[in-house]
């Protein structure tokens, strides 16, 4: 981010004071950039990787990680921003649940189903992907993408613009954020 407005107005988005809306995550993918992964370490707090069992070492530093960013504090969470927004890093998600029951819930979203059956990795913690796919969703898929999430916010194309996507009666709602003046 250019400009400290930028961060700042960006923040209120992603951890508007006095709003009972849950806590922050994000879905970080590692493949995009190794500083995901430095940066996860060096913040600390909790965080796993989205895959279960033995990682192996070599994918490590590019396997996309679920991080609760509540852990980081103002200064964590403005360098992610800083380093990552507008370079699709990641996605920024808000539950009421537990940190495990989201993990699990994130996971079943991992692989999806072609029309000629073959299994394949969805990479939707990808910005690009996800808000392509998301207004092509059916309710049905909608609820299957939310399940516990009240609110998704992720870069727009361009970098300036934010976009959360929320549910209402069952239907995708998309507000964009301006973050420059």
């Amino acid at each position: 981010m250019a400009l400290l407005r930028d961060r700042t107005l960006l923040i209120e988005l992603l951890a508007p004071a006095g709003r009972d809306r849950g806590e922050l995550h994000a879905i970080l993918d590692g493949a995009r950039d190794d500083a995901v992964d430095y940066l996860t370490r060096d913040n600390g707090g909790v965080w796993e990787y989205l895959e279960d069992g033995i990682i192996d070492p070599s994918y490590r530093v590019c396997a996309p990680r679920l991080v609760a960013l509540e852990h980081w504090g103002a200064a964590g969470l403005a360098r992610l921003l800083d380093q990552g927004w507008g370079h699709s890093w990641g996605i920024f998600l808000r539950t009421k649940r537990n940190f495990r029951t989201l993990r699990e819930h994130l996971r079943e979203l991992g692989l999806a189903r072609l029309p000629g059956g073959q299994v394949v990795q969805f990479r939707f913690y990808d910005p690009r992907v996800l808000r392509a796919y998301l207004p092509t969703c059916t309710r049905d898929e909608l609820a299957q993408v939310f399940g516990p999430i009240q609110e998704i916010v992720l870069e727009s194309e361009d970098p300036t613009v934010a976009c959360r996507y929320t549910l209402e009666r069952r239907e995708l709602v998309v507000e964009t954020v301006r973050l420059l003046p």
